[in-house]
């Protein structure tokens, strides 16, 4: 059985259509690369499965549960994390309290221990340090810990927020355009750390616009245009696909009858 089925999907925004029955299913432990021009609807299907958007009909399940029976908060504690296209961390706060953050739903003492600081909620903050900071230096950004988030490097953050998300512990993390603006030293140093991540458990779903990554990492593509499915399969398959060729990868050159992709 895949770890996540989308069945049927769509969002509609008046008479904007941004989904219209899409369908894929992701395996358990693959990389997933889902996608498509810009507005295709990939960061809309991400907000579908982290239930920040509502869509108008179809399906989707996690590990077979209907997540559209999940309210939003509970999202994280199934097993769900993400990255954002636009970053989303808090800049009045440390790299090291951020990553903390990701922590919180898992490794906390009771309410009433915190405005006392009691010892469990001393062990508690103990623990989740510790473990932040084994995050930040898996991530390459341990010298990073204490600095204020604002000011940092654009491809420091990138790591920060992947370090936040691995802190969720996810069996299935989505990752929006994660080589978007990065160097291409840190672009090879996020490839090897969604590999580690495949290889520890963790299934993967990911929006990038980097072809080249996409090909070389993925192990199943789904792509989107205007808010459909046009083409689902791997990366052979896909990039050989007419369909895909004439509407999102452009056609480079005819060889022997056969376009190849640009």
């Amino acid at each position: 059985m895949p770890l996540l089925e989308v069945e049927g999907l769509s969002v509609s925004f008046g008479g904007l259509h941004a989904l219209q029955d899409i369908r894929f299913a992701v395996a358990e432990g693959a990389i997933h690369g889902l996608i498509g021009p810009n507005g295709a609807g990939k960061t809309t299907a991400f907000n579908c499965i982290t239930r920040l958007q509502t869509p108008t009909a179809g399906a989707i399940r996690f590990g077979g549960k209907d997540l559209l029976k999940v309210a939003p908060h509970q999202v994280v504690r199934l097993g769900i994390a993400r990255t954002f296209q636009n970053l989303e961390l808090c800049r009045n706060q440390s790299v090291l309290e951020n990553v903390m953050l990701g922590l919180y739903h898992r490794v906390r003492a009771p309410h009433l221990t915190y405005p006392l600081f009691l010892p469990a909620a001393r062990r508690a903050e103990e623990a989740s340090r510790q473990e932040a900071l084994a995050l930040l230096e898996r991530v390459g950004c341990w010298e990073y810990a204490q600095a204020p988030v604002a000011g940092l490097p654009y491809g420091v953050l990138k790591r920060v927020e992947f370090a936040r998300a691995l802190a969720c512990k996810p069996r299935l993390l989505l990752l929006d355009e994660p080589a978007a603006g990065v160097t291409s030293g840190e672009r090879s140093a996020l490839v090897q750390l969604i590999r580690e991540a495949r290889d520890s458990g963790i299934t993967v779903l990911m929006v990038e616009h980097d072809i080249s990554l996409v090909m070389s990492l993925c192990d199943q593509i789904t792509v989107l245009d205007f808010g459909r499915v046009i083409a689902d399969g791997t990366p052979d398959e896909v990039q050989n696909d007419p369909a895909v060729i004439a509407a999102y990868l452009g056609l480079e050159e005819e060889v022997d009858g056969h376009a190849s992709v640009g």
